[in-house]
């Protein structure tokens, strides 16, 4: 990261650290300073509230939130049992620290069902790995506390996450309940974007969920001058759909402050049309799935804040770059490649390389570095018919 940091600032990029926009400066303060396009991408920094009785006491707090106390240093130790809620990588994360970081026990509880946890297979087994405890099926009803402290949590069964169109509808069976002790509550439902006064005084829209409205392709919002990106504007997703939103918001800031430029010609419309499995003429299960090369684990690692995970072997390396590869998510098109090896000389990375395989059976074509040995040993057989030729005349 601070190398990066440090590229941009070589390019002319300055940083204003410790600025809260909307309080310290104003959206219109900077445009009266000269500047003419705004990228708006503060992700979803608010961990948001349970909702539910005793979630004032002490030792609840958003996961997302006791995570920032971990990575800068000030989070006091936790002892006791820990409960976190959430099925999500969040969750995964918040439940693998919080036994690193000195909980005597950590439960896991969500809405969803084990198959459903949206963690998937992965984190699920590290965690169990890890010694947490999986509770799946469950939803908090209220925080028991003894003196402000938090002393436990309620929960009840839960039946079903969502309704018949897809959409979060929680039903539960109030019958079927369940209290876990606990001295701290770590929970992370969802996150929101914490706005404030950033956008005051500007006709930027928002969506129900606090993400900002914009166009889907150009991400303008209401407001020409403003742009947004990132979780902030299509909700939790993933850090390369971030990278994408930022690469896109930067081609229609630079499109936006030099005039008559279209924001929409000649842009990717991120537009994929799912392969359908029930209309192929092969049976799915005849595709080959490259098994994934597992990595080793350092026992004096496991359970710190020490990565315990081993690099790849050679072979891994192998293997997975073969994988990675045969995806064929990168084609050549023979009908338009004209070999020009362009391609080869812009790669930064030295990752495309040329390579001729025109076969004896086809061509008899030389490399142009080689033409001169070629030539030489035509040009001698062409000498010697030559002479013989003139040499039957006489």
């Amino acid at each position: 990261m601070n190398a990066e940091i440090d590229i941009l600032r070589e390019m002319g990029v300055q940083f204003r650290c410790g600025v809260e926009v909307g309080k310290d400066v104003t959206i219109q303060q900077l445009r009266d300073e000269g500047y003419k396009g705004f990228f708006v991408a503060i992700g979803l920094q608010n961990g948001g509230r349970l909702g539910v009785p005793g979630e004032d006491a002490e030792g609840v707090m958003p996961g997302v939130d006791w995570l920032k106390t971990v990575n800068s240093g000030t989070a006091a130790p936790l002892s006791g049992k820990v409960v976190v809620i959430g099925g999500g990588n969040i969750g995964a994360d918040v439940a693998r620290t919080a036994i690193r970081q000195g909980a005597e026990s950590v439960d896991l509880y969500c809405l969803e069902s084990r198959e459903d946890m949206p963690m998937g297979e992965e984190d699920i087994a590290l965690c169990e790995a890890d010694g947490v405890t999986l509770h799946p099926g469950r939803g908090q009803t209220e925080i028991l506390s003894a003196d402000g402290k938090c002393s436990g949590i309620r929960f009840r069964r839960c039946l079903s996450v969502r309704d018949a169109e897809g959409r979060f509808a929680p039903t539960f069976d109030d019958a079927d309940t369940e209290t876990a002790e606990c001295s701290a509550v770590l929970y992370c439902i969802g996150q929101r974007a914490d706005w404030k006064d950033l956008l005051a005084g500007t006709k930027v829209e928002f969506n129900r969920n606090g993400t900002a409205k914009a166009d889907p392709v150009t991400l303008q919002t209401a407001e020409p001058d403003i742009f947004v990106g990132g979780d902030a504007y299509f909700g939790q997703k993933f850090v390369v759909d971030a990278l994408a939103a930022g690469r896109e918001g930067a081609v229609s800031l630079h499109r936006f402050v030099n005039e008559g430029q279209s924001l929409t010609i000649h842009r990717n419309t991120r537009h994929f049309t799912p392969l359908n499995k029930d209309d192929i003429v092969l049976p799915v299960d005849a595709y080959k799935k490259p098994a994934r090369a597992v990595k080793g684990t350092d026992p004096a690692k496991v359970r710190t804040m020490s990565d315990e995970r081993l690099i790849f072997t050679p072979e891994q390396i192998r293997s997975e770059a073969s994988r990675c590869l045969s995806c064929g998510r990168s084609v050549v098109d023979t009908n338009k490649c004209i070999g020009c090896g362009m391609c080869t000389v812009q790669c930064k990375f030295d990752a495309i390389h040329l390579v001729r395989n025109m076969g004896d059976a086809y061509s008899k074509m030389v490399p142009a570095e080689d033409k001169f040995k070629a030539i030489g040993a035509y040009a001698a057989k062409r000498g010697v018919k030559i002479v013989k030729k003139l040499a039957s005349r006489k």
